[in-house]
């Protein structure tokens, strides 16, 4: 069963992080916690686990304006968005495996976050959770504009 948490910067041990990142397919430069505190200051972070072992993380550095609460990408950063963990196993194992890991990490957006738009990495193959959550996708990014309403 996976959990969701969302996890302050100051909880995170940078090099967990830093290490999840560095054998993530999705991972790159700009997911780093240096680079993160750079420019985000306050980020925090949705972490999907099974376990003990993380299956996916998203960076999120949530801002507020006039009681709406968002996460935009950051400027100076390519890309960022959902890291996998390293899967292994026939194609439809780890199809399975991002699909459960997407559905937990949607659970966990905070309720009260009403927009987000990042540019995922190029490495991001599995889209089709986002798709029923009612998101709107481009070729360059994932635009997600959230309701409560039923």
């Amino acid at each position: 069963m996976f959990t969701t948490q969302l996890i302050d910067r100051k909880l995170l041990d940078a090099d967990v992080w830093d290490a999840f990142v560095a054998q993530s397919p999705q991972g790159s430069l700009y997911a780093n916690s240096w680079y993160l505190d750079a420019l985000l200051p306050g980020w925090q972070a949705l972490v999907v686990s099974k376990g003990e072992v993380w299956q996916a993380v998203m960076p999120l550095g949530i801002c507020r304006k006039f009681g709406v609460s968002y996460a935009l990408q950051p400027s100076f950063c390519q890309y960022l968005g959902v890291l996998f963990a390293p899967f292994e196993g026939k194609i439809h194992r780890i199809t399975h495996r991002k699909r459960e890991a997407l559905q937990a990490l949607l659970r966990g957006v905070p309720r009260n976050l009403r927009y987000w738009s990042y540019n995922f990495s190029p490495a991001f193959d599995y889209f089709l959770p986002f798709v029923r959550r009612q998101c709107t996708i481009t070729p360059r990014s994932i635009t997600a504009s959230i309701s409560t309403a039923p």
